[in-house]
C-alpha cells in the first residue's frame, strides 16, 4: 500500500513540472513575439514620419517650381512683347532692316603690322664716288584683310574681300593719307559646287587667290600685300585625284572701251588682243603619304606692256610661252619622327616676239627635311635649286608668281618658312643655290629657326666695272614665332647677307656692280591677328 502511495505522488509531482515548465516556456515565446511586434510597429512609425516629412518637403518645393516657372512664362512674355514692339519700329525705321536669302553670312579676316630695319641693300654702292646717300632706315608696313562669306542655296557661295595694305606715311598737308588709305578689292567670286549633281565639280569665278602645288608658279604671296587673279577656276576634286582648270585674264589693252564691250574691237585689225593664262594642273593621290603632280600652263601675252610677276620681273610683250611641269612630294612616316620632302621640274618654251628671242629655260627645286623629336619636333632640312640663265637667243627661265614665303602654320611644322632667303635677295631665276636649316619647338606655343644659304649664277653677269661675275653670296637667317593666342601671332627675323659681285641690285637689276663682302641687314618685328 505504502509502496503505491509513494509511486503515486512521484508521477504527479513530475506531470505538474512538466506543465509548469511547457507553461514558462510557451510565455517566453509570446514575449519574444511581442517585441518584436513593438520594434515594427516603432519603425513603422518613424517612416511613417520620414514620409510625413519628406511630403511637406516635396510639395514646398513644389510650389517653388510652380512660382518659378510661373515668373518665366511672365518673363517670356514681357520679353515676347518687347521684341515684337522692337521689330515693329525697326520696320517703320527707313533702312534698318536687313533682308538676304545667304544664311549664314560669315566674316573673317586678318591684320598684320611689320616693323623693320634694313641697312646697306645697296651694298655700299650709295657710298661709292660722289654718292654720299645713306640707306639705312625703318619701316612699318601693314595688311588689313575683311572678308564677307555668304552662303547661299545649292552650294553656292560667294565672297567680298576688301584689303589694304601698304607703309605707314603720311604727307606734309594731309596726315590721312598714304598707301594705307587704299582700300581695293581683294577678292569677289562666286564658287558652286556639286555641279550636274556630282559632289566633285566645282566652278568659281570672279577675282581669287589661285593656289596651286608648292606655289612655285601661282601662289598667294601671303606674307606681303596679296595675289590675286581674274580668272574663272574649274575643277574636279575626289579621293583620288584633283584636276584644276584656269582661265585667268592678266592684262588688257589700254585702248579698251568699256562703252563698247564687248563687240568692238580695241585695236583696228587687232581684234581682242587680251593678255590670258590658261593652266590645267593634275594631282594624284592614290600614292600613300605622297602627291604627284603633272601641270600644264600656256601664256598668250600680246602686249603692249607684257605681265609682271610677283617679283617684280616681266614676262614681256608678245611672248607665247609653253610649260610643262612635274612634281614629287611626300613624307615617310617611319624615317625617325618623320622625313618630308619635294622635287619639281618645270620647263619654258615659246616665244618672246618684242625681243626677238626664244622663251627658253628650266627651273629644278629639290628639298628634304627629317624630324628627329616628337616631342620639340627638331627638324633639319636641305634644299637645292638650279634656274637656267639666259644665253645666247634664249630668255633663259623667267619665273611669274612665285611666292616666296609661307606665314607661321601650328598645325605643320614641316611648312616651308622662306623660299631661298628671309630678305628676298637671292633670285630665282639664273641661279644656283644650296640651303640648309633647322627649325624645332622648345615650347608648344613657341618656334625657332635658322637657316644657312649660298648662292651662284648659272650664267655670269657682267657689272658695270665691266668684270664678269657668278658669285651671288651668302645669307644666315635666324627667326622665333610666339602663339600669343589661338588667333595672334607675334614673330621676329633677322637676315645678314654678305654679297659677291653678281648679287643683284634692287629691284633685282642683272648687272650688278657691288662693293663685294658689304654686309647687308634685316630685322622685323611683326604681329599677326587673325579673325
Amino acid at each position: 500500500m505504502l509502496y503505491r502511495t509513494v509511486i503515486c505522488t512521484f508521477t504527479l509531482a513530475l506531470t505538474l513540472g512538466s506543465a509548469c515548465l511547457g507553461q514558462t516556456q510557451d510565455r517566453n515565446d509570446f514575449e519574444a513575439k511581442l517585441r518584436h511586434l513593438n520594434a515594427k510597429l516603432e519603425n513603422i512609425g518613424a517612416t511613417q514620419e520620414r514620409l510625413i516629412i519628406e511630403n511637406a518637403k516635396l510639395r514646398r518645393d513644389n510650389d517653388e517650381l510652380r512660382d518659378l516657372v510661373d515668373n518665366r512664362q511672365t518673363a517670356h512674355s514681357e520679353l515676347e512683347v518687347s521684341l515684337n514692339a522692337l521689330a515693329d519700329a525697326a520696320l517703320d525705321s527707313e533702312g534698318a532692316a536687313v533682308v538676304s536669302n545667304a544664311n549664314p553670312i560669315t566674316v573673317s579676316g586678318a591684320f598684320r603690322f611689320r616693323l623693320g630695319f634694313t641697312a646697306n641693300r645697296d651694298f655700299g654702292s650709295s657710298n661709292q664716288g660722289n654718292d654720299s646717300s645713306d640707306d639705312n632706315g625703318t619701316y612699318i608696313d601693314g595688311r588689313i584683310n575683311v572678308a564677307f562669306d555668304f552662303a547661299l542655296a545649292r552650294n553656292v557661295t560667294g565672297r567680298f574681300e576688301m584689303i589694304s595694305a601698304g607703309l605707314f606715311e603720311n604727307s606734309a598737308a594731309n596726315h590721312n593719307t598714304g598707301t594705307l588709305d587704299e582700300v581695293d578689292l581683294y577678292q569677289g567670286y562666286i564658287a558652286i559646287d556639286g555641279i550636274f549633281g556630282r559632289d566633285e565639280l566645282g566652278l568659281k569665278i570672279g577675282r581669287q587667290e589661285i593656289v596651286l602645288g608648292s606655289e612655285l608658279w601661282f601662289g598667294n604671296n601671303s606674307f606681303y600685300g596679296g595675289e590675286t587673279f581674274d580668272a574663272v577656276l574649274a575643277w574636279w576634286n575626289q579621293d583620288e585625284f584633283f584636276l584644276g582648270l584656269v582661265w585667268a585674264k592678266m592684262d588688257i589693252r589700254s585702248t579698251y572701251n568699256a562703252a563698247g564691250h564687248p563687240y568692238v574691237p580695241f585695236q583696228v585689225g587687232n581684234g581682242y588682243d587680251d593678255n590670258d593664262a590658261f593652266a590645267a594642273y593634275f594631282t594624284l593621290k592614290t600614292i600613300e603619304n605622297h602627291v604627284l603632280d603633272l601641270y600644264y600652263f600656256f601664256w598668250n601675252d600680246n602686249g603692249p606692256g607684257g605681265t609682271f610677276g610677283t617679283l617684280g620681273n616681266l614676262f614681256p610683250a608678245d611672248t607665247f610661252a609653253h610649260v610643262f611641269g612635274i612634281r614629287l612630294a611626300g613624307d615617310l612616316p617611319n624615317v625617325a619622327a618623320g622625313l618630308d620632302y619635294s622635287l619639281e621640274f618645270a620647263y619654258e618654251t615659246g616665244d618672246i616676239d618684242s625681243l626677238g628671242i626664244d622663251m627658253e629655260g628650266f627651273i629644278f627645286e629639290a628639298g628634304v627635311g627629317i624630324t628627329f623629336n616628337a616631342n620639340n619636333l627638331l627638324r633639319v632640312a636641305a634644299g637645292f635649286i638650279f634656274a637656267e640663265g639666259p644665253d645666247s637667243g634664249d630668255s633663259g627661265f623667267v619665273p611669274l608668281f612665285v611666292d616666296r614665303h609661307e606665314q607661321v602654320n601650328w598645325d605643320d611644322h614641316t611648312a616651308r618658312r622662306a623660299r631661298w632667303g628671309l630678305m628676298d635677295i637671292i633670285p630665282l631665276t639664273n641661279v644656283i643655290a644650296g640651303q640648309i636649316g633647322l627649325t624645332f619647338r622648345p615650347a608648344e606655343d613657341w618656334i625657332f629657326g635658322a637657316t644657312f644659304l649660298g648662292a651662284w649664277r648659272d650664267q655670269s653677269v657682267l657689272t658695270t666695272d665691266g668684270d664678269t661675275e657668278d658669285g651671288i653670296g651668302w645669307e644666315i637667317d635666324v627667326f622665333a614665332d610666339y602663339r600669343y593666342s589661338a588667333e595672334t601671332t607675334i614673330s621676329v627675323g633677322v637676315g645678314v647677307f654678305i654679297p659677291n659681285e653678281g648679287a643683284p641690285l634692287q629691284n633685282s637689276a642683272l648687272s650688278a656692280g657691288n662693293n663685294e663682302d658689304d654686309a647687308t641687314f634685316l630685322m622685323y618685328l611683326q604681329a599677326l591677328t587673325t579673325f
